[in-house]
C-alpha cells in the first residue's frame, strides 16, 4: 500500500499543477461515479472513463497556462505532489477496506473482513495498521469509517452505503 501511495505522490509531483488539478478532480469525481455506479453499473464504467478523459484534457490544458509555466519548479512539485497524496490516500483507503464483510443474522452487526477469506488474507487484513485505523471509532483513536457520513461511505464503501 505504501509502494502504491509512494507511487501516485511521485506521479502526480512530475505532473506539477496538473497532478494537483488531476487529483483534485479525480477525488470529487469518485464520489459521484460511485453513486452513479451503484444505481447503473454501465452509467458508472461509461462516466468514469469520460471523466478521466476529461481530466487529462484538462490536466494538458492546464500546462499551456503562462502562469503555471512560469512558476518555480519547486511550487510546481509540491502542487502536485498534494494532489497525488490526495489521490493516493484515497486509493489505499479504499483498498484497505474492499474485502467481503460477513453479516451476524441474528444481530445485523456486520464484521470486517469476513472470516470466510483464507486465513492468510484474513489475519493481513485484519490486522494491517491502515484497516484497523480506518474502521475504529473516533472514540478508540480511528476515523470510524463504517459510521460516517454518507458520502464519505460512498466515496470508500460504495457497495456498502446502501
Amino acid at each position: 500500500m505504501m509502494t502504491l501511495l509512494a507511487g501516485v505522490v511521485v506521479i502526480g509531483a512530475r505532473r506539477g499543477v496538473a497532478g494537483l488539478v488531476a487529483g483534485l478532480g479525480a477525488l470529487l469525481a469518485w464520489v459521484m461515479i460511485n453513486i452513479v455506479a451503484g444505481v447503473e453499473p454501465l452509467l458508472g464504467l461509461f462516466l468514469g472513463a469520460a471523466t478521466g478523459f476529461g481530466l487529462a484534457m484538462l490536466a494538458k490544458y492546464i500546462n499551456t497556462i503562462p502562469a503555471f509555466q512560469t512558476s518555480s519548479e519547486m511550487v510546481s512539485l509540491a502542487l502536485g505532489s498534494v494532489g497525488g497524496l490526495i489521490l493516493g490516500l484515497g486509493l489505499v483507503a479504499a483498498l484497505s477496506l474492499g474485502f467481503p464483510t460477513r453479516q451476524n443474522p441474528t444481530t445485523g452487526k456486520f464484521f470486517y473482513p469476513s472470516d470466510s477469506l483464507p486465513n492468510w488474507i484474513y489475519d493481513g487484513v485484519n490486522q494491517s495498521v491502515i484497516q484497523t485505523s480506518l474502521s475504529k471509532g473516533r472514540g478508540n483513536g480511528g476515523l470510524g469509517i463504517w459510521s460516517s457520513s454518507k458520502t464519505i461511505r460512498a466515496f470508500l464503501l460504495p457497495d456498502r452505503n446502501r
